[in-house]
């Protein structure tokens, strides 16, 4: 869904995954996410990070600058 520049994720209708913020090519995804990655392919957060910028990119054709897995609920 795009609310006010910004392309956020949902899952199942309700549980924010994470945000694209077009303005500053930013992708913000929930921490959980990224340690659960890094813990399941033995990868630095740093590795992760690359591998999200490749995911935006193939899923939305968008180039993102900075990624950052931010604190939320799980």
């Amino acid at each position: 869904m795009v609310q006010n520049n910004h392309l956020v994720l949902y899952c199942d209708d309700y549980y924010v995954l994470g945000a694209l913020i077009y303005a500053r090519k930013q992708f913000n995804y929930m921490q959980h996410i990224q340690v659960s990655i890094a813990d399941m392919f033995c990868l630095s957060v740093e590795e992760v990070d690359w591998y999200m910028k490749r995911w935006v990119l193939n899923n939305f054709n968008e180039e993102v600058l900075e990624t950052d897995g931010v604190y939320g609920h799980q």
